[in-house]
């Protein structure tokens, strides 16, 4: 699975390493964390993420 797969409307867990990559873009991953982190802006997708993963990439 990829984050493409996800269906419109789906809920998920956006990890620290989700916004590393989108930073601090990553040659392999940039581009698809900041398609996913797009569409949660666009409202297609519900991304949660926690207090500690936040104090994690500060």
């Amino acid at each position: 699975m990829t984050f493409a797969d996800l269906v419109r409307g789906a809920s998920f867990f956006v990890d620290a390493n989700i916004f590393v990559f989108h930073f601090q873009p990553h040659a392999l991953f940039g581009l698809s964390c900041m398609h996913l982190l797009r569409r949660v802006e666009l409202q297609e997708l519900s991304g949660y993420t926690s207090t500690l993963v936040l104090g994690e990439v500060a």
